[in-house]
């Protein structure tokens, strides 16, 4: 079992890997939509022009643009990735406050009780599961291993500022967080 030291440490390893995970997957979230807009945008663009210049099989130029407009307006109901996006504009920020408390409290940690740690452990579990709740809510998020590990690696570069050093030069406080 670990220690509360080691568990508030874990604690605060899981919610930047949370943070790093979605922050992640934002970025791909928006790739994509905007991918899925430039498209649409360019297809009635083009379909416009070439119907304009070429008036041969009209009713193939109107169905592309018509697709076009539909996917558009379309886009926020048929692709998750609006949603995503919209779910994470909002959840990221509060994330990134609560990583940061948790990074002053780590820096005290030492001063702490076992039962005032016990406490911060309960309080930070709570918040980070309250704010997926409150933002996430029924978004849903295709679980992506790819972009798991690279959020392990930004949460382990992250974590190792705070490695720490006993009296003889050893390092303390490295807990697996898998």
């Amino acid at each position: 079992m670990l220690g509360l030291r080691e568990q508030f440490w874990s604690c605060m390893a899981e919610i930047k890997h949370k943070e790093a995970y979605y922050l992640r997957y934002q970025e791909r979230s928006r790739k994509i939509d905007r991918w899925i807009t430039a498209l649409c945008g360019i297809t009635t663009a083009t379909s416009v022009a070439t119907w304009a210049m070429w008036l041969h099989i009209p009713w193939l130029w109107s169905l592309l643009i018509a697709t076009s407009q539909l996917v558009q307006a379309l886009k926020p109901h048929i692709f998750p990735y609006s949603e995503q996006l919209v779910a994470l504009k909002f959840f990221l920020p509060s994330a990134s406050q609560l990583l940061i408390q948790a990074e002053f409290e780590w820096n005290g940690i030492d001063n702490r009780s076992d039962e005032e740690i016990r406490e911060l452990v309960r309080e930070y579990q709570l918040k980070i599961e309250s704010l997926e709740n409150k933002y996430r809510g029924d978004t849903w998020f295709t679980p992506k291993t790819h972009i798991a590990d690279r959020a392990e690696e930004d949460r382990d570069q992250y974590l190792s500022k705070f490695r720490r050093s006993d009296t003889n030069g050893a390092k303390t406080h490295e807990v697996s967080v898998r």
